[in-house]
């Protein structure tokens, strides 16, 4: 069974999430556990929330969840780009994101993320998408 750190985002991705004004409705968040003074990942109704600080911190938004946020189409450079999910096998597997464009022409990649764990794949896009203009955060469901 995957860690439930591959199951989420990062927590440098969820601080950015949040600076970029997404919602913060998530099953896990990265709180700060004030005992070990540093960041876990915690759901609300954690045994151990009464060691972290009141904030429940950063959304550590799950692979599903990020697969909800993201579109499944997005106009960029004047043409329409459909969101593709690919892992490789093997021995160094790895998860990559990208939106290519929609045509009959061999698939163009513009935009492309690489992680060990698809949930940061994920996220890493949804920062790009919102950071470029592409989407407002305060729409995504």
């Amino acid at each position: 069974m995957l860690p439930l750190e591959s199951q989420v985002c990062s927590l440098a991705s969820a601080k950015r999430l949040k600076e970029l004004n997404c919602r913060q409705e998530s099953l896990f968040f990265w709180a700060h556990r004030y005992d070990e003074n540093k960041f876990k990942i915690m759901s609300k109704q954690s045994p151990d929330l009464i060691k972290c600080l009141t904030d429940y911190g950063y959304s550590a938004f799950t692979v599903a969840e990020l697969g909800e946020m993201l579109p499944s189409e997005v106009s960029i450079e004047n043409g329409r780009c459909s969101l593709h999910m690919e892992r490789s096998g093997g021995s160094q597997e790895f998860n990559m994101i990208s939106y290519r464009t929609i045509s009959h022409l061999p698939n163009h990649q513009r935009a492309c993320f690489v992680s060990l764990s698809e949930a940061e794949a994920r996220s890493r896009m949804l920062i790009y998408l919102i950071e470029q203009g592409l989407i407002n955060a305060k729409k995504i469901k």
